[in-house]
């Protein structure tokens, strides 16, 4: 059960995360006066700009006037109950949106984003500005080698999100960014932000003292600055007189990073990750502080439909599975291998050209036994579909938004296409869709003979619902042995749950001890992983032992460790505090209490802390532990939000009304906020104050909603009632 009163108290004798560590990472937060622009660098690199200039990179996004302007030619977009007119005028873009017994709303471009070449299938999408400072994403994109104006929706036969052309037979309704909340930039008060690798150096700042939001961007295009690092420092000192003799030059080299640290410099944009800080993460952040900002390797823990059984994780944007093939770990490969750095262009290991990826020279350079003899590896005759390295070896994934081709990606896992895990969906059945599995295995048989064993972890997962205590198989999630790590994290994700979670236990002798060599692994999430159930179910003691080993023997690397021993625990909480069950309640008030004890800072666990107490009961803890994080953190949105509502279920009115107020000033534009702030008025005699939140609400749900959406009703209801109760008190 959980305590009566107060919080439950962090155990005293765990060393907390050192202060100078938080002091180091807020000194590596970057300025946007650190960042000179792409045209500084021009001036002395004029070759690589000229190629950046042309590249995905260089046209994804911004004013250029030719590469989207001809859009705003064509007729009007219709929809079943909306018509929109595309305008220009007064040296600006409009999109005028007309709805039948509404006012027309004008609603200007500020921002563009994505790429203007006609040459490459892409989506560009548009920023309005709203009252409150922000950009936010339109719902109308354009896609321009089709020529065609879609929106995302869930309105189809998969019920999945997707981009669908905007016709007569969609709502505007329909448009999951409609109403318009999507902001460029990311901000905790905003649960729909693009991230910021839709540009260079974004960030969203709330200014508390003007009270409104600012968005600052050097520019809309992914700029040389955002691989590269600020190049402020850089630019002044190669203009000083000794620069022959000059040690630093303000900006380090990439050519000289380790494999690791260069994939890093992709992957901060071009992968799914865990953000491993307060809450509001800054995303304008360097490859050399991303190991103690995000993990790669949780961010799918518990996401069945991306974290896949066969080593990888399945998602057509996600390119951090390059960190775990073979390639990678046992080769030399890193992005830059195959794809030039500053023109996008496909490359060889020597940095010669090619046409693209289907070009089996980017593999055979390196896999040399396969150049001469080909079709006796392929099977398929040579320059046929079947005789290209990556159409065994890294098939294309569909994107989720659409079901066509071009918006498909390449799978950088680059695995062995084992029938074991592929089922149904076989890379083989990519061209052979007439043929089952039986034929497929036989043909694999007769080709390929044995494949090449798969790793035992791997081969447990596909298994781990047979794996029992009583007869030790359930050890076979814990492997030790160098392995894939995406396997091996999610082994250890399914040992936690099933074998230590339920009861907080860790009994067994062998699985302590191979938990322990993994303590030492060089793979910073699998360490940390370990730890984080080794805290699980052994004694209090044993961990600060485990803590103090962990500062002595990987100092450069303990604020990483210990945000994501946290992490972990708070990952775990989430997956039972969904429940309504008081034994799953317990686990997860016990997994985000230990989350706590090894990060206080970790403003995640303190929210979830004080969910999971209101929910068995305990408002007066659940309140103790909201008040914490705003003692901290004034505006954190969500602690403000979840405190309010605690307090207005309280009938503290009064206490509740400041609070609200910072959310109004927060997020003015929400109906649900408007609500509580006329409901803490009306409760404080306040009537005036409560009928004019009540007409705000009610003209942002006309504003946003369907003309006969219940909402409006409802809100239209109580100000009427609010009124004719002024009304006969005077």
């Amino acid at each position: 059960m959980l305590p009566s009163e107060g919080l439950p108290k962090v155990q005293k004798d765990y060393p907390p995360i050192p202060k100078k560590l938080w002091d180091q990472e807020a000194k590596q937060r970057l300025r946007p006066s650190d960042f000179v622009g792409a045209k500084k660098c021009k001036q002395c690199h004029e070759e690589q700009y000229q190629q950046w200039s042309h590249s995905s990179h260089g046209m994804s996004g911004g004013w250029t006037k030719p590469a989207w302007a001809e859009h705003f030619a064509g007729g009007p977009l219709q929809f079943r109950d909306a018509v929109v007119k595309l305008k220009f005028k007064k040296n600006a873009y409009y999109f005028e949106l007309e709805e039948e017994q509404k006012e027309t709303q004008s609603l200007k471009v500020f921002a563009v984003v994505g790429q203007g070449k006609e040459s490459i299938p892409s989506v560009q999408s548009y920023f309005t500005q709203s009252q409150d400072g922000t950009l936010r994403l339109l719902p109308f994109s354009y896609i321009r080698s089709k020529n065609q104006w879609v929106c995302r929706t869930s309105k189809n036969e998969q019920s999945k999100e997707s981009w669908q052309p905007i016709s007569l037979e969609n709502s505007l309704y329909d448009c999951n960014d409609w109403p318009i909340k999507r902001t460029l930039g990311s901000h905790e008060s905003f649960e729909h932000g693009c991230s910021s690798c839709h540009g260079s150096q974004v960030q969203l700042i709330f200014d508390q003292k003007k009270k409104t939001y600012q968005t600052n961007y050097k520019s809309l295009h992914v700029n040389c600055e955002a691989c590269h690092g600020p190049g402020r420092k850089h630019t002044k000192l190669m203009k000083s007189k000794n620069v022959e003799q000059l040690q630093d030059i303000g900006m380090l080299s990439l050519e000289n990073l380790s494999k690791r640290d260069s994939v890093y410099l992709c992957l901060k944009c071009h992968a799914n990750k865990l953000s491993l800080g307060k809450g509001g993460e800054d995303h304008d952040f360097l490859w050399k502080d991303l190991e103690t900002k995000y993990s790669f390797l949780m961010s799918d823990l518990g996401k069945e439909s991306t974290f896949s059984k066969d080593e990888g994780f399945h998602h057509p944007t996600d390119q951090k599975n390059i960190l775990y093939s073979d390639c990678h770990i046992n080769g030399s490969m890193t992005c830059v291998s195959c794809h030039s750095p500053h023109s996008h262009g496909y490359r060889d290991e020597t940095g010669e050209a090619w046409e693209g990826p289907a070009d089996n020279r980017l593999c055979l350079g390196c896999h040399e036994s396969k150049r001469h003899k080909l079709e006796e590896h392929t099977h398929h005759q040579q320059g046929s579909t079947g005789s290209l390295c990556i159409g065994c070896h890294m098939p294309s994934i569909q994107h989720g938004a659409t079901h066509e081709a071009w918006m498909a990606r390449t799978d950088h896992r680059i695995r062995i296409p084992r029938l074991e895990y592929q089922g149904g969906d076989h890379v083989c059945q990519g061209c052979h869709a007439d043929k089952d599995q039986d034929w497929i295995n036989q043909s694999m048989k007769k080709n390929w003979g044995q494949l090449k064993p798969m790793k035992a972890v791997v081969s447990a997962l596909l298994h781990s619902q047979d794996l029992a205590l009583e007869d030790g198989s359930h050890l076979e999630l814990l492997s030790s042995s160098p392995s894939i790590p995406i396997a091996q994290a999610k082994a250890l994700w399914e040992y936690s749950k099933r074998f230590i979670a339920p009861n907080m236990q860790l009994s067994n002798d062998a699985a302590i001890q191979k938990l322990q060599i993994l303590t030492e692994s060089t793979d910073i999430d699998l360490q940390a992983i370990s730890l984080a159930m080794l805290h699980m179910g052994r004694s209090d003691e044993e961990v600060v032992s485990l803590l103090k080993a962990t500062a002595l023997r990987d100092k450069g690397r303990v604020l990483g460790i210990r945000k994501r021993w946290s992490m972990f625990l708070l990952l775990l909480a989430s997956e039972y505090s969904r429940s309504d069950k008081p034994d799953e309640l317990k686990i997860a008030w016990e997994l985000v209490s230990k989350s706590l004890e090894i990060n206080r800072n970790n403003k995640f666990a303190g929210l979830m802390r004080g969910v999971i107490a209101q929910k068995q009961g305990h408002d007066e803890t659940a309140k103790e532990s909201f008040k914490q994080i705003l003692k901290s953190d004034p505006w954190s949105y969500k602690a403000l939000n979840l405190y309010t509502k605690l307090l207005a279920e309280q009938k503290a009115y009064r206490t509740a009304l400041p609070y609200a107020k910072k959310l109004g000033e927060l997020r003015g534009d929400k109906i649900s906020v408007n609500r509580t702030l006329a409901a803490l008025f009306w409760h404080t005699g306040q009537k005036k104050a409560a009928i004019a939140k009540l007409n705000k609400s009610l003209k942002l749900a006309k504003k946003s909603k369907k003309k006969d959406d219940p909402v409006i009703k409802i809100i239209s209801d109580l100000l009427e009632n609010a009124r004719v109760s002024v009304e006969q008190k005077q």
